[in-house]
């Protein structure tokens, strides 16, 4: 059973705001493996911030997510912000996800098949995984992607984050 097994984390910097609707509308397709969003959000100044709130209430409510923010008023890095959503996780596996970014439908459902399947703490995908025939993604304009087994990642020693 995958349902509910998976944190979304999105690291969020004021700029890719405008980004969040969408990338939450791609990711409810697979809204049964989702525990929990966390978008985290820095920024040097308190700008928009209530709008942000109104607006991921709003998300919540249209894609029956459980989106919960994490803000600071802090600059901070996207790898900053990542640390700040796994630390947060609630569910057996973490994904990141940048703002950004696009999101094939079946992504998550095709990760938790592998890292189940192959009894994996790690897997990473970019574009297409050609080391796992059997398993196939929809298309290939959808870049880089993670899911981490919780647990592994709290015992790492060293800081996640890609930039």
């Amino acid at each position: 059973m995958l349902t509910g097994r998976v944190s979304v984390v999105v690291p969020l910097v004021p700029s890719h705001d405008i980004y969040l609707a969408g990338l939450m509308e791609q990711i409810s397709e697979e809204a049964d493996l989702i525990k929990k969003v966390f978008v985290c959000r820095s920024s040097g100044r308190v700008d928009n911030l209530e709008h942000l709130k109104q607006n991921i209430n709003f998300l919540e409510n249209r894609y029956q997510l459980r989106i919960e923010l994490l803000s600071t008023h802090r600059r901070q890095s996207a790898g900053q912000n990542r640390n700040a959503g796994w630390k947060a996780s609630v569910s057996e596996f973490t994904a990141f996800l940048d703002a950004d970014d696009c999101y094939a439908s079946g992504r998550l459902g095709i990760m938790l098949e592998v890292a189940t399947k192959h009894k994996s703490d790690l897997v990473l995908h970019d574009f297409i995984m050609p080391t796992v025939p059997e398993f196939t993604f929809p298309d290939d304009k959808w870049g880089f992607g993670d899911l981490i087994h919780t647990e592994a990642l709290r015992q790492a020693t060293f800081p996640i984050g890609r930039r």
